[in-house]
């Protein structure tokens, strides 16, 4: 029983209700823009909010998975299609979302550190969601091991100092695409390195920069539409204890 201030102690909602109370709060909370009449709705039901609820509750109904070993490097794919790296990035969703988009395409995902985050944080477990467990990842401690690593890969490099753009290069399966970091993008030291292999993607110039998980999803995606073969959606992961 729950006692509140407008009357006598109430039953604490059950877990359907709460189920229920988050599929009607998720869907229908933005209606007032459009319904004049759904605020009046709100004011006159009292509804119970998420807040109110105990967390062991909401989290049951919703029960958020394992985030991955911190060494990384847990599943991988044979041959990997395409690789997408990231050069020390700072916002926890972000990669969680780039995660899952590579698990979407097939591609393995490169952090190289230091991060702006650790890999287990939960803005990272949520934003990957179930993914993670599939996705193909590796994170290398700095940029050198990086380049080690792609010696024999060309490297993409997304900058808006790019003289041609993402759909003008001249990609093959098995290159890297490099982006950078949210605040700070690629050192100057790598744009030198690469300055034949900039690419970018076109924009109006009232738009400063593009979210660097919507990035990564225009360039990669147009990646697939010219090798749509190298793509096997029944591919499945496999773990390195297995071999």
């Amino acid at each position: 029983m729950v006692a509140t201030s407008h009357g006598p102690a109430q039953r604490a909602p059950n877990r359907t209700q709460v189920s229920q109370l988050g599929h009607f709060r998720r869907h229908d909370l933005r209606a007032d823009l459009f319904c004049p009449s759904f605020n009046d709705k709100i004011k006159h039901s009292n509804p119970i909010t998420f807040s109110d609820l105990p967390r062991e509750t909401v989290d049951n109904n919703h029960p958020t998975p394992e985030p991955p070993a911190e060494q990384g490097g847990e599943r991988v794919t044979p041959q990997p299609w395409l690789h997408v790296a990231l050069f020390q990035p700072e916002i926890p969703q972000n990669t969680g979302n780039i995660g899952r988009t590579c698990v979407a395409l097939g591609a393995k995902l490169w952090l190289i550190r230091p991060l702006g985050f650790r890999l287990d944080e939960k803005q990272v477990r949520r934003a990957g969601m179930d993914y993670w467990q599939h996705l193909d990842w590796e994170a290398v401690d700095h940029w050198e091991e990086f380049s080690q690593r792609m010696a024999e890969k060309k490297i993409w490099i997304v900058t808006k100092f790019g003289k041609i753009t993402y759909h003008q290069c001249d990609f093959k399966p098995g290159d890297c695409v490099l982006f950078g970091s949210e605040s700070a993008g690629l050192p100057s030291s790598i744009h030198a390195q690469f300055v034949d292999q900039a690419i970018s993607i076109p924009m109006r110039p009232e738009a400063r920069s593009l979210n660097l998980s919507n990035a990564v999803s225009i360039v990669t995606y147009d990646l697939l539409r010219r090798f749509p073969n190298e793509f096997r959606p029944t591919d499945r992961s496999r773990s390195i204890d297995n071999d």
